[in-house]
């Protein structure tokens, strides 16, 4: 059973249950709490066994030296550990009532919307009118919501009444009793359904009402994190205070355990913000070593500014000028259009005319003749001045796409220009006129010079020629320079020739060393060889060693791990036997306790009886 379903398990449901009557000096039945608010009955109180006079005897410790007692010892009050006490079966009175069980049905029907639950042909009215697989489905959907979520129906193999019967009782459904495995496999019947209905809903409200608590002192969360790992060592230790131990070994290594791997998350976490700390290091060095991206940005812009300023001064010089050439050259093709039009329609009311007046009168052959010869030449005339036009028109753009190439070359001319002036400073210049010329461009609103209002080249040319002549006398006296570094080279290289030749008689010297250092190398090879093969036959003998010893140490190893298994399996019998033992004598006690409590009435009652007799 789970943490969860201990907890619920802890919590006793019988609140306003009416309690079974005792008889004079039995021993009370635990008394009733509630869903909420009431102590867990896990969380069991330190209390002595009472006897027959109503005395309270203390605890008895069978420890040598150690303080000894009359009373039996802390009685566990787990789960489990003392025998169910006789209670008259509770039956659950709503079930008489329609409008308990539509109450019921209500609560139900909500709680599955709410959660989702869902199954194959799933409707509402299964509710009311349940099949007994709808309600194996709800059972086991609404156990995994409101008690333990991590438990699965049918692992142990066991059959589902039998299964829902025993977690009942584990987690103390009042009306237990009251459930058979009967109505359990046939919840679906009229006579079932109200009792299987009220332990769904039972689980539902205790779902509900346990819900905020999440789950118990064992797996609590808590803000603080000392607490979360303290509850659960003193709820271990007063488990084992219950059961009469007095020193808790075992809870104390977990809880060192515990604290260890709480420092080693911590180390971790150190460790990775250090890590983390070193990362942001390095990134910030690489941001303050670059230039700024800021910088970067400024000096982009800047460029972009200049390419903008370009444009703009392109636009208003180059291409507003073309666009009005062009509107001008369409208005004039529209008025020349116009004109051509209306002279083609005067044209055209001219020939209705004349053919008006020709057809009136009478045309000879040689007329007609003349006419059509006068046809064929205007004809002719006409196409000769089409192929003009048109030849015309092709220089023309001809001349425009030059002269577009054309400029273009010198763009690119300029271009090259700049990127060589910047290389020897040639701009700015200061030109006669006083403007500082700092870019040299082409300005087509200046046709006749292409350049810049008051920009010659003549300066330019003249700056050219001053650098250049510049650039000559410098050449001359590196030269000269060179003539006497090479006067220098020819010495040195004299000097080297010398060097090489008493060279050439060491290495000969060096040749007749190496011939001896070879035959030594030689004689030194084989006696490496030797000793190599001698280390070979080591190094075997000592692998086959090794390779024994690793078979013998891997079957004991065998030997050990089967050992272990034993041992475990010793052990786990062990408990089991100690387990066994531990409920015999449990309920041997009990037994014994109700003898004696018996023993103590029968003595009361002789000497009642005595008395009497005395008294008579």
């Amino acid at each position: 059973m789970s943490q969860r379903r201990m907890t619920l398990a802890s919590i006793d449901t019988n609140k306003g249950a009416v309690p079974p009557r005792t008889s004079k000096g039995s021993m009370p039945p635990p008394p009733a709490g509630s869903v909420r608010g009431s102590r867990p009955s896990l969380a069991l109180r330190r209390s002595s066994v009472a006897l027959g006079g109503g005395d309270v005897r203390s605890r008895m410790s069978l420890a040598p030296g150690q303080r000894r007692s009359v009373g039996m010892g802390r009685v566990s009050l787990a789960p489990g550990a003392v025998p169910p006490l006789s209670m008259p079966v509770l039956k659950d009175s709503r079930l008489r009532s329609k409008n308990a069980r539509s109450a019921m049905e209500a609560n139900l029907t909500q709680f599955l919307e709410e959660t989702g639950f869902t199954m194959a042909g799933w409707s509402s009215k299964f509710v009311h009118e349940p099949t007994q697989s709808a309600f194996v489905h709800m059972f086991k959907h609404i156990y995994q919501v409101c008690v333990d979520p991590d438990y699965q129906m049918g692992a142990d193999g066991k059959k589902f009444e039998e299964e829902v019967m025993l977690l009942m009782k584990e987690i103390r459904y009042p009306f237990v009793d009251d459930l058979t495995k009967t109505k359990l496999t046939a919840a679906g019947s009229q006579q079932n359904w109200p009792a299987c209905l009220a332990l769904l809903d039972w689980i539902v409200h205790l779902g509900v009402a346990v819900g905020p608590s999440r789950s118990g002192p064992m797996g609590r969360d808590d803000e603080n994190e000392l607490h979360a790992l303290f509850f659960p060592y003193l709820w271990k230790c007063y488990e084992k205070f219950w059961e009469n131990y007095d020193t808790y070994p075992d809870e104390l290594a977990d809880l060192a355990r515990s604290f260890e791997h709480k420092n080693e998350a911590l180390a971790a976490s150190v460790q990775a913000l250090e890590a983390e700390k070193d990362e942001m290091e390095a990134e910030l060095r690489a941001l303050t070593d670059k230039p700024s991206p800021l910088e970067r940005e400024e000096h982009e812009n800047q460029v972009l500014q200049g390419d903008l300023a370009k444009f703009v001064k392109y636009h208003h010089e180059v291409l507003v000028p073309k666009l009005d050439k062009s509107r001008r050259t369409i208005q004039r093709l529209h008025a020349a259009w116009d004109e051509y039009s209306s002279e083609l329609r005067d044209k055209q009311q001219e020939r209705e005319r004349r053919q008006k007046l020709v057809d009136t009168q009478d045309v000879s052959s040689e007329e007609f003749e003349r006419l059509v010869s006068e046809r064929e030449w205007l004809a002719r005339q006409l196409e000769e001045l089409r192929v003009q036009n048109r030849e015309a028109m092709e220089q023309c753009w001809s001349l425009e796409m030059a002269l577009s190439k054309r400029q273009a070359d010198v763009e690119k001319r300029l271009q090259v220009f700049h990127t060589g002036q910047q290389r020897i400073h040639l701009l700015p210049l200061s030109l006669p006129n006083g403007v500082e010329l700092s870019e040299l461009e082409l300005v087509p609103a200046h046709p006749t010079t292409m350049l810049a209002p008051g920009v010659t080249m003549e300066a330019v040319r003249a700056k050219i020629e001053t650098m250049r002549a510049a650039e000559v006398d410098s050449f001359r006296r590196l030269s000269d320079e060179r003539v006497a570094l090479q006067e220098a080279v020819d010495e040195l290289l004299e000097r080297l020739e010398r060097t090489r030749r008493s060279t050439r008689s060491l290495e000969m010297r060096h040749e007749s060393l190496r011939e001896q250092i070879d035959e030594m190398g030689r004689i030194s090879s084989a006696e490496e060889d030797e000793s190599g093969a001698e280390y070979m036959r080591q190094e075997h003998l000592v692998n086959s060693m090794e390779h024994a010893s690793s078979m013998a140490l891997q079957q004991a190893d065998t030997r050990v791990k089967a050992l272990q298994l034993q041992l475990q399996e010793a052990l786990e019998s062990t408990a089991d036997e100690r387990a066994a033992m531990h409920e015999e004598i449990c309920r041997a006690l009990h037994t014994l306790l109700d003898l004696k409590v018996r023993v103590g009435k029968g003595l009361d009652a002789v000497t009642s009886a005595v008395h009497g007799v005395m008294r008579a």
